[in-house]
């Protein structure tokens, strides 16, 4: 979902998150509306993990904002993590139709 994750100097914050989170298909065909999760600074603990509840943008103004919880881990130069939709139903076979997985590289 991500190329590179800018990290800031001292390995604090993660400077800037975007990626857009849209239908996994775990429920079967049908679908909806993707939503674009963009952040700004993220906080990292000293053992690099971060967690960040915010809202994704719905397409288009009539989607209302959905809460997502960003959270994940970064190792050296390798960053990955989930995104998941809090909001979204769950699937009859009990998955999340709007969680990703993401990995990228720490610059």
């Amino acid at each position: 979902l991500h190329d590179a994750l800018p990290i800031s100097s001292d390995r604090r914050h993660i400077l800037g998150f975007t990626v857009y989170l849209g239908y996994n298909g775990k429920c079967g065909q049908g679908g909806g509306p993707s939503f674009k999760v963009k952040t700004g600074s993220i906080a990292l603990t000293s053992h690099g993990s971060f967690t960040l509840k915010t809202k994704a943008a719905g397409p288009v103004a009539s989607v209302k904002p959905v809460p997502v919880r960003i959270s994940g881990r970064i190792s050296g130069r390798r960053a990955s993590g989930n995104v998941v939709d809090l909001s979204a139903f769950k699937c009859s076979n009990g998955a999340n139709p709007y969680a990703e997985s993401f990995t990228a590289q720490a610059k």
